[in-house]
């Protein structure tokens, strides 16, 4: 391992204490970052789908699924389905 960042500021700097953290102030800044995400700006615009719809049958693979795949008609998300609604499949 290249310890040589570490040892070139030594030399230059001396020793030195290092930075305390501060748990309150690190967490707050973590969450505001983590909100202005955009996974965080795509959760709160889609709402999760519900218990027992066949998304969620076809993911958990539960006794359902193969009427739940037929359903979703190829598609995981709702607006591709309608996008490609009517379009022949490509090979």
């Amino acid at each position: 391992m290249d310890m040589g960042f570490h040892l070139r500021a030594e030399q230059m700097l001396g020793r030195h204490r290092p930075a305390e953290v501060e748990h309150d102030v690190l967490m707050a800044a973590l969450g505001a970052r983590q909100a202005a995400s955009p996974t965080a700006r795509a959760a709160r615009r889609n709402r999760p789908p519900e218990p027992g719809a066949p998304i969620v049958e076809l993911l958990l693979a539960g006794p359902g699924w193969r009427e739940a795949a037929q359903a979703q008609q190829g598609c995981f998300h709702p607006s591709a389905r309608a996008d490609t609604a009517g379009k022949p499949k490509s090979p």
